[in-house]
């Protein structure tokens, strides 16, 4: 399959790439699920090495994207729905591993436990990769005040006028992820701290990193 044919983002979150590869996922197989897939770009690459991947996203016009593109790429054992984060979702645990790449800033901090609390049982030895962005980041306080983290976005140069995007110091993070009774002595927090250019400005993004394992 040839990178053109691919419809939408082209490559896994670089990060996630190296969270894949370090911890040694070529190697081995198993069940991976991704809250917030979009068009199943990360999961393209647990495929490639024949996981079983499930995505979950509310946007049904990404999905669509995704299934051509997993079906195009002749890739099997994989699920993409198009499911709200914020009702029940029917998902057959359990996982090894956990993917939340781009989604979980986007709800307030009381609807993030929420989508915690009700994944968590499909957890068992499961290794995850959470990324979230810190209130060092651009966007941070430029909308309706929702609560002390979170913001309904008003600028509009980032295209993301009118979301909600909650922001988090690190042990913030780790205490909503506390249902999933992460191992301490395998939690790695890396920051990302970077510029990109949205219609025609740079804007500064500030984003943490975690990767841990509740083994």
């Amino acid at each position: 399959m040839n990178i053109a044919d691919i419809e939408g983002l082209k490559f896994p979150d670089e990060m996630l790439t190296r969270f894949f590869f370090k911890n040694g996922l070529h190697t081995r197989r198993g069940r991976v699920i991704e809250l917030g897939c979009g068009n199943g770009s990360n999961l393209m690459l647990f495929a490639a090495y024949g996981w079983e991947t499930v995505g979950i996203d509310y946007d049904s016009a990404l999905i669509e994207a995704g299934r051509r593109n997993f079906a195009k790429a002749g890739h099997t054992g994989w699920t993409l729905t198009v499911g709200d984060l914020n009702q029940q979702q029917e998902v057959e645990g359990p996982f090894d591993v956990f993917l939340l790449p781009s989604i979980i800033y986007y709800f307030t901090v009381e609807q993030a436990r929420a989508i915690i609390q009700r994944f968590a049982p499909h957890a068992a030895q499961s290794l995850f990769y959470c990324r979230f962005r810190t209130p060092l980041d651009y966007r941070f306080g430029r909308g309706e005040a929702l609560g002390p983290q979170s913001f309904r976005i008003t600028a509009t140069e980032t295209g993301e006028q009118g979301c909600t995007i909650s922001f988090y110091e690190t042990h913030q993070m780790l205490d909503l992820m506390s249902p999933f009774k992460l191992r301490q002595d395998s939690i790695k927090v890396f920051y990302e701290m970077f510029d990109n250019l949205q219609n025609d400005r740079l804007i500064r993004n500030q984003d943490g990193i975690i990767w841990a394992d509740n083994l």
